[in-house]
């Protein structure tokens, strides 16, 4: 039997098997980092966090996983967007509009944010929002609040007014939809997306797992000890039993 090549072959095949669990332990340790950025931009504990990630995912009718979910939150309350008060609006929304005019989910919210955050009319137009444009809002604020009053706001205050008319344009499409969030196309996502955020619940919690961590790393240490030896020539035996040296120690 040639051991050098078997020695090979083994190496060979572990390879894969490294490269699997690197990628397990990086998504999950990517779906960590999500979570504990919003927590700390909701300021919610564990608990409070995973209620309200659940309640924007029941505000788009299922339409989006957990995990994207926080990602877009996290990106709209960074942006100056509230969570409790804007969100799930906004998220029934782009869920409803999506449906209704074959827009893709993830791609139709962060339009819809980057439009609010950046104040701009022409992106939020693309879905029947703000159609007067900026000079719209201007206009409905002084029709209440007299005629310069817009030009003595902050840019800060700006925005919020902005915003408060975009959802405010929001909730009366949303009356005029004909879309309850029950339709078969909702239906299906939801089983879909379930499905999806029971497996990266379960990824995150490997990913958390000091013990496996420390397992891939003696494997790796193991297939570089083996990589070494093959280079060096060396013999099957002297690896299996230590004596080759390197990290990995021998397999006996």
């Amino acid at each position: 039997m040639n051991f050098a090549a078997a020695l090979r072959d083994i190496n060979l095949g572990l390879r894969p098997f490294v490269a699997g669990l690197d990628h397990l332990i990086s998504r999950a340790s990517a779906l960590d980092a999500v979570s504990k950025s919003f927590r700390a931009l909701t300021g919610t504990g564990d608990k409070g966090s995973d209620r309200l990630a659940r309640r924007l995912v029941e505000a788009a009718h299922g339409a989006m996983r957990l995990q994207d979910a926080m990602q877009l939150s996290n990106r709209a309350i960074a942006s100056g967007l509230n969570a409790a008060r804007d969100l799930p609006t906004i998220f029934d929304f782009a869920s409803k509009k999506a449906v209704t005019t074959g827009m893709d989910m993830g791609g139709a919210l962060e339009r819809i944010i980057m439009g609010l955050s950046r104040m701009s009319a022409p992106i939020l137009d693309d879905f029947g929002l703000m159609n007067d444009g900026i000079e719209g809002v201007q206009r409905k604020y002084e029709a209440l609040q007299g005629a310069g009053a817009w030009q003595g706001l902050t840019p800060a205050a700006q925005k919020v007014e902005f915003v408060r008319q975009a959802m405010e344009d929001m909730h009366r499409q949303l009356g005029r939809m004909g879309v309850s969030g029950n339709e078969s196309v909702f239906v299906w996502t939801r089983m879909k997306n379930e499905i999806g955020d029971s497996v990266d619940k379960l990824m995150a919690a490997i990913g958390r797992s000091k013990a496996l961590q420390s397992a891939l790393q003696t494997v790796r240490d193991t297939i570089a000890g083996m990589t070494k030896h093959i280079e060096g020539g060396g013999s099957f035996w002297d690896f299996i039993t230590g004596k080759a040296g390197g990290k990995s120690g021998g397999l006996l």
